[in-house]
């Protein structure tokens, strides 16, 4: 892997997709891999980081390449890019869509202990019925002004909340609605300071949340309550007509 000039003109072809390998929120000392894709057939890429305030690499002659940035630092937090552009051509596809890519772990000084996380306006066991809603809160006593609430194995951004009010303990109160069972996962929250927005904290500790559906419940006791009513009603019917005709017999 090589380092090379910016690409020149990019924009000829349609741009290529960058993902991160173990995922974009990567704790201090893990391994990193970038993978630069396109259906194109391109055999040059070209990665670059926070447009170009480092040189950017380059891989030749491979198909899907894999950027392998190592054990990371935080050195490698920001935002990376990816370009491709075939062999024997000199004109460089659009840009790939910006990736984040996010350190995680011990800042020396600023961020020494992990945050907390905890719930709010949820029963013991942490479930709750499928279109309540449901608040998390993370709390900090380090004063750093940006939380970050990450949902686990998700590919999506975390949600983020800046404070105007840096007064230690710090918290933040992260509201999920309406809940489905997509949130039936586990979150952790961070802390980072806006200055530096790709170093995150240490992790809280997990919480897993837990979301109830009661819909085939309430379905099923729906139907066995008709079929109680139906029952009823058959049985006054049949007691409704047999004393009548017994009342007839009688007067035969």
């Amino acid at each position: 892997m090589a380092q090379a000039t910016a690409p020149a003109s990019p924009g000829v072809y349609r741009e290529p997709s960058l993902s991160a390998q173990p995922g974009s929120l990567v704790l201090l000392g893990d391994r990193l891999t970038l993978q630069c894709r396109s259906d194109a057939g391109f055999g040059r890429f070209a990665l670059t980081k926070d447009e170009g305030s480092t040189p950017p690499l380059r891989l030749d002659g491979q198909h899907s390449p894999d950027f392998t940035l190592g054990h990371v630092s935080h050195t490698r937090g920001g935002w990376y890019r990816c370009y491709a552009a075939h062999n024997l051509s000199n004109e460089w596809s659009a840009p790939s869509a910006p990736l984040d890519i996010l350190i995680a772990g011990e800042e020396p000084l600023s961020c020494p202990w992990p945050d907390s996380l905890s719930r709010r306006h949820t029963v013991v066991m942490g479930s709750r019925e499928r279109g309540e809603n449901v608040t998390l809160q993370c709390r900090s006593e380090i004063v750093l002004d940006t939380f970050h609430l990450f949902k686990e194995g998700s590919l999506a951004p975390a949600q983020s909340l800046s404070l105007q009010d840096t007064t230690a303990p710090l918290q933040a109160n992260f509201t999920l609605s309406p809940m489905t069972s997509a949130h039936n996962e586990t979150y952790r929250c961070y802390t980072s300071q806006s200055t530096s927005p790709y170093v995150l904290s240490n992790p809280s500790d997990p919480l897993q949340l837990l979301i109830s559906d009661y819909t085939v419940g309430n379905i099923i006791r729906m139907a066995m309550a008709a079929l109680i009513l139906l029952g009823l009603g058959i049985l006054l019917f049949q007691a409704q007509h047999g004393h009548g005709g017994t009342q007839d017999t009688a007067r035969s």
